[in-house]
């Protein structure tokens, strides 16, 4: 029983080997070898957006904040897109649906998205209310919703 036992053991101990990648060997006839190396890098990017705000009453322009792809990998040829939507269609309205109009803005034109190539590529953005809107707005607490949607593409 011992002697099948102590072969047992050394055929488990021999196959074990079996699956082991060993290194190449060079001598005098085999001069010269190679070695792979390797790695992939998966796709991936970060992009931040503004915080939530409060907007002073009377304030035609206020900073929002920044949308910025803060890290990214990407395929040669390849973008960050950035879309963005509002949930009232550019309005932010009370519980009543009194409704105040406002416009984000980049560089003082619309803000429709960006389209990112480099880490730290930045926009900065502005919310925008006119002074004829504040003046005819019923009072009230407003609200809106904006949503920042990112994709990778093509440029």
């Amino acid at each position: 029983m011992k002697k099948w036992t102590c072969i047992l053991i050394i055929l488990l101990v021999v196959t074990s080997f079996a699956s082991i990648a060993f290194a190449g060997e060079l001598d005098e006839a085999n001069t010269a070898g190679t070695t792979e190396v390797s790695t992939n890098i998966s796709e991936s990017y970060t992009v931040t957006i503004p915080a939530d705000i409060t907007i002073p009453y009377g304030a035609e322009s206020t900073n929002l904040g920044n949308v910025t792809l803060v890290e990214s990998h990407l395929a040669d040829g390849k973008i960050v897109a950035v879309s963005v939507s509002s949930l009232n269609n550019w309005f932010m309205k009370t519980t009543q649906n009194d409704m105040l109009a406002y416009v984000l803005k980049t560089d003082g034109a619309a803000y429709t998205g960006s389209e990112f190539e480099d880490t730290n590529d930045t926009d900065a953005l502005t919310v925008d209310i006119a002074k004829e809107a504040w003046v005819s707005a019923a009072a009230g607490e407003y609200a809106d919703t904006i949503t920042f949607t990112i994709a990778c593409r093509e440029k």
